[in-house]
């Protein structure tokens, strides 16, 4: 049985600590953890471009840590009040009606176009699943030498944009910062591990602020999953879901309370996202493709469930066919040529998508045949304008103007203003827009 108290953060002194980082006023005095010996930080991955150490006119840039919450609706916040988020929310910049994810809701294309600032059609990871043609080979989030293999990915991720101009990045767990991306990896990463404590990863990034200033991250992430297990596991509206929520929130305010009682608290900004959202569908709302084509001899389907892509054997008109019977036959069922989707999907134009593209509409399921007892459940993958697919955005620092709320934005938008706040120069031609952050910036350090 659930029991708030369990988890409940250490009010009023985690809260103080939260609104003393996001009125800008760090260093306030509270202890702050010991550091590691000046003179022996660990040692940088080879295959940053920094070495480890920030140049010189980056001594005294400010920080971004970026903390992602798999799985978090954006309606938590309002649905279970936890006291850190909803600090954050009502004294930072909060997106009350959620942020937009990329289509599909889905953990890896979205965590990457977080990170890239990129659709996935031009970032590469166009779901957790697909086939590659050209390599013949399948790429799944659960194969680690595709994982850690920077070929699969196109774009360039915040960390690499920070290493080559200099700064040096550390990413406890983002999508792609395990792989050597254009040959560039991040000063400090981790091999993820599913099961490692909260508290260790708080821990690690904490330390790594407290790294004399020649070694220490600028640009950190964060990634923490609770609340999509439990998602998945029993739902959104689960009281194990609600355990989760206030679990990832008590571990949001002891990172936070360690970031402000560091000496630099004042110039690091916090920004909180997630990737979806989380819905359920049932037995009666399962379909299968073996039924409309009697046969799925000549298909492929490697993503399945609320979003699939098929690669079909043969002539266009075979594949037009294939559609044809698809949209015929499976009623709550969209599906179309894989250069002809909805341009408001933004999913067009990567060999990798595969054919044919099938969006069930929400609540339900699509695979490609009946081969074992139908089941309900809770995914995410649907239609990413759904309510029930926004994601969570909430941000504080000493830039962002506080007490601010932001209509529905797309998440590539996150890409340009973490560039914005650390001085950098982003990428060319992303598709993220920095004017989602006019009047939410204020005036600051300009490098």
């Amino acid at each position: 049985m659930f029991r708030r108290s369990r988890f409940r953060i250490s009010s009023p002194r985690a809260l103080r600590a939260a609104a003393l980082l996001f009125f800008g006023v760090g260093g306030c005095g509270a202890p702050e953890p010991s550091a590691p010996p000046a003179e022996a930080p660990v040692a940088a991955d080879p295959q940053a471009p920094t070495g480890g150490r920030n140049a010189e006119r980056w001594m005294d840039a400010p920080y971004v840590v970026l903390v992602s919450l798999d799985g978090f609706a954006s309606r938590y916040v309002q649905q279970h009040a936890p006291p850190t988020l909803t600090t954050l929310a009502q004294q930072g910049v909060w997106a009350r009606e959620g942020m937009i994810p990329v289509y599909p809701p889905k953990t890896y294309p979205n965590h990457y176009s977080i990170a890239t600032g990129l659709y996935p059609a031009r970032h590469g990871l166009v779901a957790n699943t697909f086939y590659d043609e050209e390599r013949d080979a399948i790429y799944r989030l659960s194969d680690r030498e595709k994982v850690e293999d920077g070929t699969w990915y196109d774009g360039e991720p915040l960390w690499v944009t920070a290493e080559t101009q200099g700064m040096v990045a550390a990413c406890y767990y983002w999508v792609g910062s395990e792989a050597d991306v254009a040959g560039v990896r991040p000063s400090h990463w981790k091999v993820y591990e599913h099961e490692r404590p909260h508290e260790d990863r708080v821990q690690q990034v904490l330390e790594w602020l407290q790294w004399p200033p020649e070694f220490r991250p600028h640009l950190v992430t964060l990634y923490l999953s609770d609340t999509d297990d439990a998602g998945h596991g029993f739902g959104p509206d689960s009281p194990e879901l609600a355990e989760a929520v206030a679990r990832i929130d008590a571990t949001l305010g002891r990172l936070i309370e360690g970031l402000a009682a560091l000496p630099h608290g004042d110039r690091i900004t916090v920004i909180v996202v997630s990737d979806h959202g989380m819905d359920g569908y049932t037995p009666e709302t399962t379909l299968y493709v073996a039924d409309a084509l009697g046969s799925m001899e000549g298909i492929r389907m490697p993503e399945s469930g609320p979003t699939g892509n098929l690669w079909v054997e043969g002539s266009p008109e075979r594949i037009r066919a294939v559609r044809d019977s698809i949209d015929q036959a499976l009623e709550h069922v969209s599906v179309w040529l894989a250069d002809e989707t909805p341009e408001r999907l933004h999913y067009r134009g990567n060999p990798r998508m595969g054919d044919l593209v099938v969006m069930p509409d929400s609540g339900w399921v699509v695979y490609p045949e009946n081969d074992r007892p139908a089941q309900g459940g809770f995914t995410h993958g649907w239609n990413n304008r759904l309510l029930s697919m926004r994601s969570l955005f909430v941000a504080a620092g000493p830039r962002l103007r506080g007490g601010q709320t932001l209509p529905p934005f797309a998440n590539v938008d996150v890409y340009p203003l973490v560039t914005e706040l650390l001085g950098l120069t982003p990428a060319a031609d992303i598709d993220g827009d920095a004017a989602t952050w006019d009047g939410v910036l204020g005036a600051g350090d300009a490098r």
